[in-house]
């Protein structure tokens, strides 16, 4: 090859069909890396709301399954609306629109500076 020939991605005594290559693959390999670790950090979420949708006797089941059947929305309204519960809902429901109004109103937090 004479020289100055060599495309300018090549590195010195390199091949240029070589770096290309490598490139490819430390992205590949570093993608494969992200999406593991988006896996194992995404499934606990996962897993609590497969669970909250398990009937009560299927929660503990051994092996556990990923996908309930059947399923049931009543650990909802258990935790919403129960009396016996701190009933989420009714409290939600009270209190919404109060902080609603509380952030709205409040232009700035003591020293943070405000937009204005």
């Amino acid at each position: 090859m004479p020289a100055g020939s060599e495309p300018p991605h090549a590195g010195p005594g390199l091949p240029h069909t070589w770096r290309p290559f490598g490139v490819r693959l430390v992205g590949v390999v570093a993608g494969v890396g992200l999406l593991a670790v988006c896996v194992l950090w995404l499934s606990p979420a996962v897993w609590v709301l497969v669970t909250s949708l398990k009937r009560t006797q299927d929660i503990v089941r051994v092996p556990p399954e990923w996908i309930p059947w059947p399923v049931t929305f009543a650990h909802y309204g258990e935790v919403f609306w129960s009396a016996r519960t701190a009933s989420i809902g009714r409290a939600f429901l009270k209190y919404w629109p109060l902080n609603t109004l509380g952030i709205i109103q409040t232009p700035s937090y003591p020293g943070v500076p405000s937009a204005s």
